[in-house]
């Protein structure tokens, strides 16, 4: 036998239930409950007035029992049952009839919903070539750094470029981002030009000419899988994180000692993070050309069938070559921060409290910088992301310091 309804009521300004049917035909007697009160019945979509259920005398339209307050004003009867919800303690198994008035009901508010908005305002087609859209910069550098690289590789045969020009596009999406995000009024862009392409030379020199002499060819074979562990995590540190850290910190002192533009260390933090981006564009160009097993899988995404490969691709250019840039330029805001900080204190460009804070951010950053590789090329790539992690966070905590410091002296 089917459980018998169960009602509640929205009478006086307060709710009553739950009620049986017979309790609420009593209260109606009574004059408890008026013609135009809320009732909701177990099963049903939405609260109804209680004319709808029960039968009223003509008399019970305005009668107020001594002591209970005004009804509030019905006049928005149907904004007061949207907002109304059935008590959660009250639900009962629903017949089947019931579920499809509920899902009718959704139905039509989900379409009354829609029909509120006008047809320009959910597809614009008309603002498709605006004029005012398209006259601005921004818009034409998010058409050329988005479809320019995609552009290029639709015409390029060769599989190994297209992986180079989805990684340079990458990188100069990331490089947006970091301008937009962090440059502030006072910061030149065609300093920040010079010292990314600057940086871009140093990774070119480090990563492919030099790359394979000695000493750097010594600390890859030093990092090689079957040496020791902290053979490998001193080559990592000492070794690629701080050949690496060290140029891009020489790139940007000599650049800003030579054409200057360092107030506090909110420049050197923003100007540190570009070289960082310069390096780091070219880090994940050259890495599409390498030929370890991950990239191997890439090569054969580009240049066989569709499935083969995917996720070793998807880890190991997407993520991977994604994230490159976006990390060096971390780790590079970082030592860039010291040296604006050491820029801020006054001291000549050789003196001891001058090289003394520079040094403590390029060691950090190579120690982030090493773990990182070391780890990722261990397959450890959990703990990988949780250096990433860190360095994103240290880097905010710079940024919001470099800005306390810039607050503090006043300076525009």
């Amino acid at each position: 036998m089917a459980d018998s309804p169960v009602y509640f009521a929205h009478a006086g300004g307060r709710q009553l239930g739950p009620l049986s049917f017979a309790e609420l035909d009593a209260l109606s007697a009574k004059g408890l409950l008026l013609p135009t009160d809320l009732v909701w019945e177990s099963g049903t979509p939405e609260w109804l007035p209680a004319a709808t259920l029960l039968s009223f005398a003509p008399s019970a339209r305005s009668v107020v029992p001594p002591g209970m307050p005004e009804p509030p004003p019905r006049a928005d009867s149907a904004a007061v049952i949207e907002r109304a919800e059935p008590p959660p303690s009250a639900e009962r198994p629903v017949r089947p009839r019931r579920i499809e008035a509920r899902v009718r009901g959704g139905a039509r508010r989900w379409l009354d919903h829609l029909a509120s908005f006008s047809l320009s305002d959910l597809l614009p087609l008309p603002r498709l070539l605006d004029p005012e859209t398209l006259g601005a910069s921004r818009s034409w550098m998010l058409l050329a750094l988005g479809l320019l690289p995609l552009m290029l590789a639709t015409f390029v045969e060769d599989p190994l470029l297209r992986i180079r020009l989805f990684n340079l596009g990458c990188g100069a999406l990331w490089s947006l981002f970091f301008v937009v995000a962090f440059r502030t009024e006072g910061q030149s862009l065609r300093l920040g030009a010079a010292l990314f392409f600057s940086a871009a030379v140093a990774g070119i020199l480090l990563l492919s000419v030099l790359n394979g002499y000695p000493p750097l060819a010594w600390l890859d074979l030093a990092m090689a899988p079957q040496r020791p562990l902290a053979l490998r995590l001193l080559a990592a540190i000492l070794g690629v994180g701080l050949v690496q850290e060290l140029a891009k910190a020489a790139v940007l002192i000599l650049l800003l000692r030579a054409f200057g533009g360092v107030r506090h260390a909110l420049d050197g933090l923003f100007y540190g993070l570009v070289t960082g981006l310069g390096f780091g564009v070219w880090a994940a160009v050259a890495a599409g050309g390498q030929t370890g097993p991950g990239q191997g899988a890439v090569f054969a995404l580009f240049t066989g069938p569709p499935t083969l490969g995917l996720t070793a691709f998807l880890v190991s250019s997407i993520v991977r070559m994604a994230a490159l840039p976006f990390l060096h330029a971390l780790w590079g805001a970082v030592g860039g921060y010291t040296v604006g900080l050491a820029w801020h204190t006054g001291e000549s460009a050789t003196g001891t409290r001058t090289l003394a804070p520079v040094a403590i951010g390029i060691l950090v950053a190579a120690t982030l910088h090493g773990l990182y590789d070391l780890l990722l090329a261990s397959g450890h790539d959990a703990l990988s992301l949780l250096v990433a992690g860190v360095s994103a966070l240290l880097f905010l905590s710079h940024q919001r310091s470099a800005e306390a410091i810039r607050g503090d002296a006043g300076s525009p």
